[in-house]
């Protein structure tokens, strides 16, 4: 076997193991359905959902009582929105915003997990270092996730930001998710 084949071979094989680490596992309920078996399958999910622009994957991850609770930095930059409101209905107008093509979304939020909680009592607390991307701009933040697991799958319940991240090149904390939110609520 010529070299280049054998090299071939190999990288497609270490490929075809990567992908099975991060695979979102089918649902046999329908072939469109995935199942989040993890708190970690929810986060790969909604990275890939916004990558993707697939809303529905997205939502299908949000637990019906999804709420977002912003710094307190935040909340005093937009006092005239009603962030204790912040519920399912309003994440989903933001999503749609977001996953609009004009905007070129990026989400990593899987990168940099800083803390796993394990999972007890059917939820799990994540802490996490996110990066977004908007039409090239970054936006970052330190947030809690808290998971709820309801019938043997895992939603994402609570979106907390706890922590600002430093930019090291304007020696500024990034801009994070609620301002991001803010600007793109209809």
């Amino acid at each position: 076997m010529k070299p280049r084949i054998f090299a071939l071979l190999i990288m497609l094989a270490l490929i075809l193991q990567i992908g099975t680490a991060f695979a979102i596992k089918k649902d046999p309920a329908g072939p469109d359905i995935y199942r989040a078996d993890d708190p970690d399958l929810v986060l790969k999910k909604m990275e890939v959902s916004v990558n993707q622009r697939l809303f529905d994957d997205y939502r299908s991850v949000l637990s019906d009582s999804f709420v977002y609770v912003p710094d307190l930095g935040t909340v005093d930059m937009y006092p005239d929105i009603a962030w204790d409101k912040w519920d399912i209905t309003k994440e989903e107008g933001f999503l749609k915003r977001l996953m609009s093509p004009v905007l070129k979304s990026e989400l990593n939020l899987t990168e940099f997990i800083t803390e796993r909680g394990m999972p007890y009592n059917q939820e799990a607390r994540y802490e996490i270092n996110y990066m977004l991307k908007i039409q090239g701009n970054e936006y970052a933040g330190g947030g809690l996730f808290i998971f709820e697991e309801i019938d043997k799958r895992w939603y994402l319940k609570r979106w907390e930001e706890i922590t600002p991240i430093l930019n090291q090149i304007s020696g500024t904390n990034y801009t994070n998710s609620g301002e991001v939110r803010a600007s793109l609520l209809p």
